[in-house]
């Protein structure tokens, strides 16, 4: 067999491929292109807890703190794995007198993370300027509750396992520190499945 025989050959191989991975023959899709029965938004199943909106849907947090969720973003920067739950909205929201009027407002910001590193370095720099980061019974999974030099709570964090973590906070006033707690009781209860 010669060279050019061997590479007829091979682009044969990859043209049959593609086409049976692209027409679905190489597996049961839906119409989407993803596995038949997988739900998707953005490319990622709603099962996977890495579609943040999808896995935590507002109407959770709705039953959690009792008042709507007024619009859902996400993710806010690429490569992240988050999304924000605006609490307060408006076209023209004033953010500060400084940055003047535009849409927006005071969201829960939820991030699903595996960079341990990086929780690790924020912690350490967090209780240099007075925060604890303390477990909280009321969590039914292994958390941080994260207080300010006051005691306020701004920061909870879900270990879902070695090396993976949900962390939620929130930006102005678009819940309050128990408000944000119960936001956490409700996301680990949909972690563990309850």
């Amino acid at each position: 067999m010669n060279k050019n025989s061997i590479i007829a050959i091979a682009a044969l191989v990859v043209v049959v491929g593609a086409v049976l991975i692209f027409s679905g023959k190489g597996g049961v899709t839906s119409d989407n292109g993803q596995p038949a029965g997988l739900k998707t938004e953005n490319g990622k199943s709603t099962d996977s807890i890495e579609n943040v909106c999808a896995y935590f849907p507002k109407e959770l947090i709705e039953t959690a703190i009792g008042k709507p969720v007024l619009k859902v973003e996400g993710p806010s920067f690429t490569g992240t794995m988050n999304c924000l739950y605006y609490t307060i909205y408006a076209d023209d929201y004033d953010y500060s007198p400084y940055t003047g009027k535009s849409p927006g407002g005071a969201p829960v910001v939820v991030t699903y993370s595996t960079d341990m590193a990086e929780l690790e370095a924020d912690r350490a720099s967090n209780e240099k300027t007075g925060s604890k980061y303390e477990k909280d019974a009321s969590i039914a999974m292994d958390n941080y509750v994260v207080r300010d030099f006051g005691g306020t709570i701004w920061q909870v964090i879900l270990i879902l396992e070695p090396g993976k973590y949900v962390r939620m906070h929130f930006v102005h006033s678009a819940v309050t520190g128990p408000e944000l707690l119960k936001i956490a009781i409700k996301f680990a209860e949909r972690i563990q499945g309850n």
